[in-house]
């Protein structure tokens, strides 16, 4: 029988963009895996059935594409608009998400909250990374973070001071969910 070892995970970046199409929400031009929302709607499922609380964003930050710094729109959830597509997670997603680390007795981060290598776009991961980099609790347990541009993202929130904190970089040869390799923030 399987077993849900997590009681809590928080879906965000372009991941979550998919799993927010399956539950029937309008994302506009966003990147999504149309294959893979039968995936989600069974990982949905699944955590369900296992108690596991599934965290995505309730509202985000869009833009006609990634290059755009005018038509930058924050909002709900439900209101993203057909000709944009989602970037960011926005403040109260980014405040859930903190919420759920703080009260977390281990941290695995496989990626980005947004498209963090162009400006504002960057706002939730960065907020998100100071709050571990910043927070004594961090230190007290067990917090990975690799996969996907995860090691970019940290290194860019942090800066290359990683060597004065307790930690290691790696390059995992497949993705974190698949390897316990990666950049360790804390512990």
């Amino acid at each position: 029988s399987e077993m849900c070892i997590r009681d809590s995970i928080s879906i965000a970046g372009a991941m979550a963009n998919t799993f927010l199409l399956a539950k029937g929400y309008r994302i506009g031009n966003s990147i999504v895996e149309r294959n893979h929302i039968d995936t989600a709607n069974n990982i949905l499922s699944k955590a369900k059935k296992h108690n596991c609380n599934v965290f995505l964003p309730v509202d985000v930050v869009c833009a006609n594409n990634i290059n755009d710094k005018v038509n930058i729109n924050h909002c709900d959830i439900a209101n993203v608009l057909s000709d944009q597509m989602i970037l960011d997670i926005g403040d109260k997603t980014t405040k859930n998400i903190i919420n759920v680390l703080l009260n977390s007795n281990m941290v695995l981060w496989n990626g980005p909250l947004g498209a963090f290598e162009h400006k504002p776009f960057d706002h939730g991961t960065i907020e998100v990374l100071n709050v571990i980099k910043n927070n004594k609790i961090f230190s007290d347990i067990l917090t990975l973070a690799g996969g996907g541009d995860t090691i970019s993202a940290v290194v860019c929130a942090v800066g290359r001071r990683l060597g004065s904190a307790p930690g290691f970089m790696g390059k995992a040869r497949s993705p974190l969910h698949h390897s316990a390799c990666g950049l360790r923030l804390s512990h």
